[in-house]
């Protein structure tokens, strides 16, 4: 999953190469998730991270340099995503985390122990990357505006100006060696320890598995995107279309909220029931059935839920993934009176955002929360290794194949065949020591094809980056991208190689992870988010094909102090989102900067010329709906 933001400042030394290094090298310290690596676990089919802690200030700055770039190449904030989103994988089990800082100019290239403040406002582009098993996003906002308390902290009590170089330096030392005293070197507890309290009871998990069950036969409907398969499975191109509204129609949009009794995320809901039942009524959408429900599915923190920190232990990193997931069933039909009726369809906009509200408080509500996430977490984990083990078959069958056309071919040229092991399939070693050069490769410029992506860390752990389930299809190969488009363009720092630590590397067992993406439906089957009937006798069980997540984030403002960086620098915009698996789509609504924003993650590659033109209609449905519903 990625954080982006554009931000504009008149102290471009705010952001220098040095600076940066200097503050990403610190948070790494503090969230050492971003720092680690996933491994496995003996001879079981079980991962864990492994972090080994920097030596000195200047190793940790060296292997903070490993997974940052500056890239000076007039690339605008939509290429600087689609980069991320469409090229070759940034992110393996060698490397969780990565940041881009960018800007048009060659001011993040110097480095200043002054920070001149003149009329001349510098852009940059802020991007940062990791996987979605390390934390939600929550974690990478709060991340973000820790970020920026860095860059603009003064070093003296009562205000100054922002540390020097040396002076961040001094804070780095210093906090190693508090956790090094401390002896707080250890990973941070996973959501599952956290909540172990509320799930102890055997009863409990038992109550909460058949809580779970029970929810998952009322997640009905059938209301599908009409996807295609591509020629070639592997092949994404997600766009990332995002509108915002002023802040003064925003404060008129959330006043007719508070108006009707329902949140602007409700209504989000609401705006895509609409939209989705004037399709189906234009008959845009073939084969479309307006008696049928529709289903949309989102996800909800448990970050309320955790137990607070005791005042005298140490604040623990807020990266761990605490979401769990829950579905909406709306009509798909229209009032009969609504073509000639503006005021029924309204009401019936308004009375579906209510429904919304009714049944998202029914799950947000329940006693048994906690221990429904958990339940469905491992019925995720089981599907995933399932269909790991099915990828990982598939795969070592194209291979054989692969391997006996070229030994074919060598035979024919009258060669000797003695290259025949060669791609036989990547050891753990190999890929270890391939991600070890990752950041030295990045870095050579105008190199970037060479990147490489973990067959153990992002094909295995990182398959659903999207954290929310999708009806989309997975690639046969995931992962395998044959895509180019890459940061070519980046320009950066040649850091000093890295070194091994030598200190003894802290384990703990992957957080919660998010759904897996279902199996994609072919003409004859629909995906379920919900495991077949035990027996062959049992009735079919209701359809359960969600039309698309949403990912409703709040109003983000509450996070960023957006005050403490003033004068210094002005956030202006935020997108967020992450690589899409075929097919798929999904919606984000926030606030942020007081405007109400809009984004549709999807895979344009995934769906056929009417799919496309389906999806677009829906995205117009969806932004005129909120001038005809909301801002009237």
């Amino acid at each position: 999953m990625y954080l982006h933001h554009h931000l504009t400042t008149p102290s471009p030394e705010l952001f220098s190469q040095d600076r940066i290094a200097v503050i990403w090298a610190i948070l790494r310290g503090r969230h050492p998730l971003l720092a680690s690596k996933v491994v496995r676990s003996g001879e079981d089919d079980e991962w864990q991270f492994k972090y080994s802690p920097p030596a000195t200030p200047t190793h940790a700055v060296s292997l903070a340099l490993n997974s940052l770039a500056f890239p000076n190449s007039n690339l605008s904030s939509t290429d600087l995503i689609s980069h991320y989103l469409n090229g070759p994988r940034l992110l393996s089990a060698q490397q969780l985390s990565f940041l881009v800082i960018s800007s048009s100019s060659s001011s993040n290239s110097t480095t200043s122990s002054s920070f001149s403040s003149n009329q001349t406002q510098h852009e940059f582009d802020f991007l940062l990357c990791t996987t979605h098993f390390v934390g939600d996003g929550i974690a990478l906002h709060t991340f973000a505006n820790e970020f920026y308390g860095l860059v603009v902290a003064s070093g003296e009590e009562g205000g100054g100006e922002p540390r020097t170089v040396e002076e961040l330096m001094e804070v780095l030392g210093r906090e190693m060696r508090e956790r090094e005293e401390s002896g707080r070197m250890e990973l941070p507890l996973s959501t599952e320890n956290l909540l172990a309290e509320k799930q102890a009871s055997k009863v409990g998990k038992v109550a909460s598995k058949l809580a779970l069950e029970r929810s998952q036969r009322r997640a009905i409907g059938s209301q599908t995107l009409p996807r295609s398969r591509s020629s070639n499975e592997a092949q994404v191109h997600t766009v990332v279309p995002t509108i915002s509204y002023p802040v003064d129609q925003t404060k008129r949009i959330l006043a007719k909220c508070k108006k009707e009794g329902v949140s602007v995320s409700n209504a989000v809901f609401g705006l895509v029931g609409v939209a989705w039942a004037r399709l189906l009524e234009s008959g845009m959408i073939k084969d479309g059935r307006v008696e049928e429900p529709l289903l949309l599915y989102s996800a909800l923190s448990l970050r309320g839920l955790l137990p607070p920190t005791p005042p005298s232990t140490p604040a623990q990193s807020y990266f761990h993934l605490s979401l769990g997931y829950y579905t909406v069933t709306l009509p798909s039909f229209l009032p009969s009176n609504s073509t000639n009726s503006p005021s029924a369809i309204t009401q019936t906009f308004w009375h579906r955002s209510r429904s919304t509200k009714a049944q998202t408080v029914v799950h947000l509500k329940s006693k048994l929360l906690v221990g429904k996430a958990s339940a469905e977490a491992e019925q995720r984990r089981e599907k995933a290794v399932k269909w790991a083990q099915e990828d990982d078959m598939v795969e070592t069958e194209k291979q054989r194949k692969v391997l006996e056309v070229e030994e074919m071919k060598r035979k024919e040229e009258g060669g000797q065949g003695g290259g025949g092991l060669l791609g036989l399939g990547i050891g753990l070693e190999a890929e270890q020591e391939q991600g070890a050069r990752f950041g030295d490769r990045y870095r050579q410029e105008g190199e970037s094809k060479g990147l490489i992506a973990s067959k153990m860390g992002e094909l295995r752990i990182d398959q659903n980056d999207d954290g929310l389930p999708t009806t989309s299809t997975p690639p046969t190969t995931p992962g395998r991208v044959d895509n180019t488009s890459t940061f070519a363009k980046f320009q950066t720092l040649s850091p000093s190689k890295a070194t091994s630590s030598s200190l003894t590397s802290n384990t703990s067992n992957l957080p919660l992870t998010p759904p897996t993406t279902p199996r994609a439906p072919s003409q004859a089957e629909t995906p379920s988010l919900k495991p077949s009937p035990s027996s062959s006798s049992s009735p079919s069980p209701p359809p359960t094909a969600p039309l698309l997540g949403l990912s409703l984030l709040g109003n983000l403002d509450a996070i960023y102090a957006h005050s403490t960086y003033f004068p210094y620098f002005t956030l202006t915009a935020l997108t967020t989102g992450s690589r899409q698996r075929q097919g798929a789509a999904l919606l984000f609504s926030y606030t942020f900067v007081g405007k109400l924003w809009l984004s549709l993650g999807w895979d344009e590659a995934g769906f056929g010329e009417e799919g496309k033109m389906v999806v677009e209609s829906l995205w117009e449905g969806l932004n005129g709906g909120v001038k005809e519903f909301l801002d009237c």
